[in-house]
């Protein structure tokens, strides 16, 4: 949809109540109507889970019987056994930034400072490099504690096999009595089958789904993709194709395009710039999109890690893609 100026008369009459009952709304919504306890987790290993947020912040304003979203990801964070935090398994980390700062101190703590000897360092001095300052996770946790005043968790599972992360799914469904499991790639190597020429880096979606399908609890199960063209090893036909084959076994769930307007996407933006952004170049993508890029284009923080090398942006890198995962 495209504002061409000043709106028809007809349009004017148009009521919002009316507006509402002919509003183009995804299959992928009206499954959620219902839920009362989501658990939305990032699927990729990276930061996935930040594309959680526009979910988080919308289901939460218009689904009336949802009680709790719970945030989890598939982590690359390094040294998690020395994280601190409650473990509900041996691979799943509950990581709230309320473990880190003690309440209402805005001193820095000695977890926060590069000591000697101390491989962690500062997880929010950028200055510090890879792997010190790579923590989405926690850099999550952060924003909400310093945007939103929340102490909101960000459940953080070690890259270890499909059955420990099954394990880490069903601890969760049981603590929370989750009813809705969705899974968030940023990314389309989720929906690959396994023959494509170029597959991208999909072994950790491919152990998520594996776990997620594995799940004992009859869990509705739904795959969310985005970044369309922000992987250069996957072609884009085979994706369309993929989609076609999802769509005629009833998988597919419609899609929805992420807009700087809307309240959630301009918290998934603003969470962003304060997660160390170097760190995550395919959100990079989907944020210059939104912006309205397109083609050859290198955002000034990340100019250092990819060596004055642009990114290729496209206006389809800010939609989204649903799936009902039994059906794909």
């Amino acid at each position: 949809f495209f504002d061409v100026g000043t709106p028809s008369l007809s349009l004017l009459l148009i009521s919002s109540e009316l507006l509402r009952e002919f509003m183009f709304q995804a299959p992928f919504f009206d499954r959620l109507a219902s839920s009362k306890s989501i658990l939305l987790t990032g699927i990729g290993g990276g930061y996935d889970v930040f594309l959680t947020i526009p979910f988080y912040f919308q289901l939460k304003a218009h689904l009336p019987h949802l009680e709790k979203i719970i945030l989890g990801n598939l982590t690359f964070t390094r040294d998690l056994d020395r994280k601190r935090g409650l473990r509900l398994t041996p691979t799943c980390l509950e990581t709230r930034y309320s473990n880190y700062v003690p309440p209402g101190s805005d001193s820095v703590p000695p977890e926060f400072r590069n000591e000697p000897g101390v491989e962690q360092g500062s997880p929010y001095d950028a200055s510090l490099g890879f792997p010190a300052n790579y923590f989405p996770e926690l850099h999550l946790s952060r924003y909400f504690h310093e945007k939103h005043h929340l102490d909101v968790p960000v459940y953080t599972f070690a890259i270890a096999g499909v059955k420990e992360l099954q394990g880490c799914y069903e601890s969760l469904i049981d603590q929370y009595r989750v009813d809705t499991l969705v899974l968030v790639d940023v990314g389309v190597d989720s929906l690959l089958a396994g023959d494509e020429l170029g597959m991208g880096t999909f072994a950790e979606d491919a152990m998520s789904i594996c776990a997620a399908m594995g799940v004992s609890s009859l869990v509705p199960c739904y795959l969310v993709c985005s970044a369309l063209g922000s992987e250069g090893k996957i072609s884009e036909r085979c994706f369309y194709e993929n989609l076609a084959a999802a769509q005629r076994a009833g998988g597919f769930l419609g899609g929805a395009c992420l807009h700087v307007d809307i309240p959630g996407v301009k918290e998934y933006i603003e969470a962003l710039d304060c997660s160390v952004p170097t760190n995550s170049s395919i959100n990079a993508c989907v944020r210059a999109s939104l912006e309205g890029h397109f083609g050859a284009y290198l955002p000034a923080y990340l100019e250092k890690r990819l060596r004055g090398m642009p990114l290729l942006i496209n206006p389809l890198m800010s939609l989204m893609y649903f799936f009902d995962l039994p059906k794909t």
